[in-house]
């Protein structure tokens, strides 16, 4: 004797089984047109500036070119902190960056930059309200988790109230972070 089948009952579990496929799916297809969408937008020039107006604290102006390419700003702010820390980079830029998967273990990047340069950059720091000062500890570890090369960083000028009236003018570096499989931070 066969009973009816309820009006709530659940529904066939190959039913079921493609509805969460078809989800699933769904999902996937729509995570690879944003990352599409998301490599587009960095590799040219209005896509990179949209990308960074939306950057929380962040205020780039008169950009060119694209963030992973040839890139240069007028100028960039960035809100350190909510007591009124920022930074201002003024005639900013870089030329050659590559990205590489790093062959050598625990470092899972190599970031490569033939160019970096600003021509100014200005540190305003609030100033300190702590009432207790404990002693600055140094840090057990230095690794981190990519390789950073910089073979040419020049920045015309520092400046910064800690430096008084007198601002650091005409640094050219190289930067080589996370050299010989890790060990090794050089800047020269």
């Amino acid at each position: 004797m066969l009973t009816p089948a309820s009006p709530h009952a659940h529904p066939p579990m190959g039913v079921l089984g493609r509805l969460i496929g078809l989800l699933l799916l769904g999902a996937l297809l729509a995570l690879a047109i944003a990352a599409a969408a998301l490599w587009q937008a960095l590799h040219s020039e209005r896509g990179s500036a949209w990308l960074l107006s939306q950057l929380p604290g962040v205020v780039v102006s008169g950009t060119r070119g694209a963030l992973l390419d040839d890139f240069e700003a007028a100028q960039v702010l960035i809100q350190l902190s909510s007591r009124g820390d920022s930074m201002t980079l003024t005639h900013v830029g870089w030329r050659g960056l590559r990205f590489e998967r790093s062959g050598d273990v625990g470092l899972w990047l190599r970031v490569a930059i033939a160019d970096l340069h600003a021509a100014r950059i200005d540190l305003q720091l609030a100033p300190s309200v702590a009432t207790t000062r404990s002693p600055l500890v140094a840090p057990s570890d230095l690794r981190l988790p990519l390789e950073l090369e910089v073979a040419s960083l020049a920045i015309g000028e520092i400046r910064a109230s800690a430096l008084g009236d007198q601002p650091l003018r005409n640094l050219q570096l190289r930067v080589h972070l996370s050299a010989d499989s890790g060990g090794l931070h050089r800047i020269d």
